[in-house]
């Protein structure tokens, strides 16, 4: 009852964190408009990027590693010592990164405008963190308030601002304040908040994490490399245009994150116990039910048409992209299959595989990302999107067939 208990409390702490970030975003592409909402979708996949090296060097190897004991609070206080540097180290290149993409583009205004975005990119991460660490450490519910605190919270707020003093920058403000009360009473009910430095830890975390932080950041680059080369040729209303499929898509989100905060662990366990066989069982098992709900999206879509869904939810300026939708569903489905190949990879420690599939995937859309984009614009962007999970789909199977 206990297990039925807290995998419910994981869907709706998932359906908080859906729900409230679709809802948000449809709020924002209406107020803002497709330049400023694109402007924000930019600041927003930036960092994602972020968010992509923490799950990688610090989420991933703490899932796997302390995943496969009893959990162990004196650990936590070594990870917290990482997760600490990493925050720096991403504010610092946060800066960095907007900096130099500013000196080459006026899409986003360098200055005071950017201290919300930096300073919430901090928070953000760290609230990350302290969500997993409450999973790792089966404290579902208090994994939810500081989810509810957070995401439902900005979304309150939202609601009751005035809409016209809203922009690309300031609307940071508001979930600064909403994750930093979450934090707050994340140190406040947990204590896990001492740090303690072990050489012999960060040497496990490195060796688990190096290969797939690189095959992260690989990942981020290809998956974006299309809207940055768009925001550049076309303008930053592509990236608009991209947010509000991924945001339409959103309840796949709740499938992907809820895997990732069960399925890694569960298949840890059962590799430990059982064998790689138990566990690849296990993985076609979840990848079926995960095919199913697909085929039914698919015709759900096809029955409503996706220019009355898009007109109705996001407004008639994003209705001529409505065509686009179906591509996305393809996405979708590689982005999917490739989350569960990659589970397997990691909990057999084949990090370097999956690094190897981002080379591919990076080496390919490299040479065709310009001219994808140049000769068909925004068809280009979301085209060249598909052809990299294809690319990475292809080489993770190819090695995974290989393992018994």
């Amino acid at each position: 009852m206990l297990r039925i208990n807290s995998r419910a409390i994981i869907l709706i702490d998932q359906l908080v964190l859906s729900g409230s970030n679709f809802i948000i975003n449809i709020i924002l592409a209406r107020f803002l408009g497709i330049e400023s909402f694109g402007v924000f979708s930019l600041l927003w996949i930036t960092m994602l990027f972020f968010l992509s090296v923490q799950q990688a060097a610090i989420i991933a190897p703490m899932y796997s590693i302390e995943g496969q004991h009893n959990f162990d609070k004196k650990s936590i206080f070594q990870v917290n010592f990482f997760q600490i540097i990493l925050t720096l180290i991403s504010t610092f290149f946060l800066i960095l990164f907007l900096g130099i993409f500013s000196f080459f583009s006026n899409v986003i205004d360098i200055g005071f405008n950017l201290i919300p975005v930096i300073i919430f990119c901090s928070i953000y991460l760290l609230h990350d963190y302290a969500r997993r660490v409450l999973f790792l450490a089966k404290k579902y519910m208090q994994a939810l308030i500081i989810d509810l605190m957070a995401y439902f919270g900005f979304l309150i707020v939202l609601l009751t601002v005035n809409k016209e003093i809203l922009n690309s920058y300031n609307i940071f403000l508001i979930p600064i304040f909403t994750f930093f009360l979450a934090i707050l009473y994340y140190l406040k009910t947990t204590k896990f908040y001492f740090v303690n430095k072990n050489k012999k830890k960060f040497n496990e975390y490195w060796e688990f994490s190096k290969w797939l932080s690189l095959s992260n950041i690989l990942q981020w680059v290809s998956g974006n490399l299309f809207v940055l080369v768009g925001t550049f040729t076309i303008g930053p209303w592509v990236a608009g245009i991209i947010r509000i499929f991924q945001n339409l898509l959103g309840v796949m989100s709740v499938i992907f994150h809820a895997l990732e905060n069960f399925i890694p662990i569960e298949a840890a366990k059962l590799y430990s116990s059982n064998g790689s066989k138990i566990m690849k069982k296990f993985l076609i098992t979840v990848f079926g039910k995960g095919v199913l709900f697909l085929i039914i999206l698919i015709f759900s879509v096809r029955f409503l048409r996706p220019d009355f869904i898009i007109e109705k939810i996001y407004g008639t300026q994003y209705a001529d992209y409505s065509y686009l939708l179906y591509i996305y569903l393809v996405v979708y489905f590689f982005i999917f299959s490739n989350l569960l190949l990659r589970y397997f990879l990691r909990t057999l420690k084949s990090t370097k595989v999956i690094f190897n599939s981002y080379v591919v995937s990076f080496m390919l859309c490299s040479i065709t990302a310009w001219p994808l984009v140049e000769n068909y614009r925004i068809d280009g962007i979301v085209l060249g999107t598909l052809f990299s999970q294809i690319s990475i789909f292809m080489y993770l199977l190819s090695k995974s067939l290989k393992y018994d």
